[in-house]
Parts: structure tokens; C-alpha cells; sequence
């Protein structure tokens, strides 16, 4: 059985309520995870039911890679799935990331192929975990070199799951090669 508390923003506490997310997101392989950790089934808050709190462990020389948001175009949407009897979150996020370049080329043509866990923090530092083990993401790209007045030329890309929960990562995201 639920147990809620007050749904009232923090209003005078000083918390910002902007949108969007920050610069950085985080990206790896579900293939490169040797460990996938999940929030803990019976915890003592019942806050913490959907919050990871331990990190994925990656397997040897592998790590979650950073992946650059532009700051007016990224963004993070959670709709609801299915009817009254069922349930979950279709999720997409936004990515821009501006420029062309080799690295970029590979990035674009490998990453369709692939499926991933995405760590988007927002803006107040909320790390939302967009994918599962068994329900990863994808990440799509367009690619685009606008018009002379536009936005510059570069890769606009959609990260997508669909999953039975909205999870927080509350850990630290790995960022060196697992040894």
C-alpha cells in the first residue's frame, strides 16, 4: 500500500523549478554492464522505492560516456502509457550536440544498432535514469547543417525507452574504465 505525503512545491525555499537539463548527460551500453543495480525492494522511505542508489558496475575497461546537451535544446518528457488497467512511461529526452566530426560520424552510425542506460540530470542535479536492463533505451540521430542564420550544423538526438517505472540514479555515475 502507497503512503503519500504533501504534493506542494517548495515554494520560498529558494529551489529552482527551471526546465530543461544540464550540459552534461551520461550514456554507456547495456552490453558494457556487468552489474545492473535497481532500487531496493523493501526500503526503509518508502521515497527511496524508485531510487538507484548504488551504482552499475561496468565490466573491465568500460564506463558510462559523457554526452554534450545543448543548453536550449535538451529536454526530458514523461508520458504515460497505455490505458486505466495498464501503465508505465513512454520517455524522451533531447540531446543537441553541435559540430561534425569523425567521432561524431561513428557515434551517429553506431549508436543506432545499440541500446543504453541514460543518466540526464536535470537542473537542480536530479539524475534521471532513462532505460533498464530490460527495458534500455535507444538513441537516435538526425543530422543536420541548418541554414547560415539556424542554429549551426550538428546532431539533434532523441533518447527513448519505454518502461514500467520513473527511476532517480542517486550513486555516482561511473566515469573511469572498470579495472
Amino acid at each position: 500500500m502507497a503512503t503519500y505525503g504533501d504534493f506542494v512545491p517548495d515554494w520560498g525555499t529558494g529551489k529552482s523549478m527551471m526546465g530543461g537539463l544540464q550540459e552534461i548527460a551520461y550514456i554507456c551500453s547495456v552490453a558494457d554492464i556487468a552489474t545492473f543495480k535497481v532500487p531496493a525492494t523493501n526500503p526503509t522511505n518508502p521515497e527511496d522505492k524508485y531510487a538507484i542508489v548504488e551504482p552499475h558496475v561496468c565490466k573491465t575497461g568500460k564506463k558510462f560516456s559523457k554526452i554534450y546537451v545543448s543548453k536550449e535544446k535538451g529536454s526530458l518528457e514523461y508520458k504515460h502509457l497505455g490505458n486505466l488497467d495498464g501503465g508505465g512511461w513512454e520517455i524522451t529526452a533531447q540531446v543537441f550536440i553541435p559540430g561534425d566530426s569523425k567521432k561524431q560520424t561513428y557515434m551517429a552510425n553506431e549508436t543506432q544498432f545499440d541500446r543504453f542506460i541514460a543518466l540526464l540530470p536535470d537542473k537542480e542535479g536530479i539524475i534521471n535514469q532513462v532505460g533498464t536492463e530490460t527495458n534500455p533505451a535507444v538513441l537516435q540521430v538526425d543530422y543536420s547543417t541548418q541554414v547560415v542564420t539556424g542554429d549551426g550544423k550538428g546532431y539533434m538526438g532523441k533518447i527513448v525507452s519505454y518502461q514500467p517505472w520513473k527511476y532517480i540514479y542517486d550513486a555516482a555515475v561511473p566515469l573511469t574504465p572498470a579495472t
